[in-house]
């Protein structure tokens, strides 16, 4: 049995059980091609997207673009764990007592579930992303409310089946990766190609200027991870 073959096994049994599933949605392709496969089998699929702030526009481009492919999607929108990472640590801000509420990313899927009234979740996560996706999926695999339809799949197999299923990731000519954060490389990025959105982002985080200074003096940073894995 091939890649396809099990992830279409692994849905077929899990919409023999739920009528429903929310899906994790970025705006790249791994989170495109898992929605695309819910919506063969799922009477209900409801994407939802983990936003670190409100208001950035570019975010909000390239999610329309995404869904325009799947008409009559509405999107449900929470605020990612990270901020409060962010704002806890001051990381690129001063630490502050008003937090929002202390949850994992499993929690926030729990709080997206109930939005959407759906008792499952589906994302995009892939073996192969890296050491500590991974070792959450592995973690993970015996709750039963979440699946990991294309665990398995490599990046090749991915753009394969986007390419056999008309799939277009959106192009938002950013080199660093889908979604914005305090990662160095994106805020210069930002910073070069959606001013008001760096602004945006400098409201939450004012210190993330230091990121554009750097690169003034130093040249080009390379892309770090900013906030843990989850």
């Amino acid at each position: 049995m091939g890649k396809l073959e099990r992830s279409i096994e692994l849905l077929k049994e899990t919409a023999s059980k739920h009528d429903a599933v929310s899906v994790g949605l970025s705006g790249g392709k791994d989170s495109l091609v898992t929605l695309a496969l819910c919506l063969r089998y799922f009477k209900r699929v409801e994407p939802f997207f983990m936003q670190l702030v409100p208001g950035i526009e570019f975010e909000r481009q390239m999610l329309e673009s995404a869904l325009s492919q799947f008409p009559g999607l509405k999107l449900t929108v929470v605020t990612h764990w990270a901020l409060r990472w962010h704002l806890e640590n001051g990381i690129f801000c001063r630490a502050t007592r008003r937090l929002p509420p202390e949850l994992t990313q499993g929690e926030l899927w729990q709080v997206a579930r109930a939005k959407t009234k759906c008792p499952i979740t589906a994302v995009g996560y892939k073996r192969s992303d890296d050491p500590a996706r991974r070792k959450e999926m592995i973690r993970t695999k015996h709750m039963t409310d979440r699946i990991y339809p294309i665990a398995e799949w490599s990046n090749r197999d991915v753009v394969e089946f986007c390419e056999a299923n008309s799939i277009v990731i959106p192009d938002t000519g950013n080199q660093v990766g889908f979604g914005i954060d305090t990662n160095p490389a994106r805020v210069c990025w930002l910073y070069d190609n959606h001013p008001g959105d760096f602004e945006r982002l400098a409201e939450w985080f004012p210190f993330i200027r230091a990121s554009v200074a750097r690169r003034r003096i130093y040249g080009e940073t390379r892309k770090v991870r900013t906030y843990k894995a989850g």
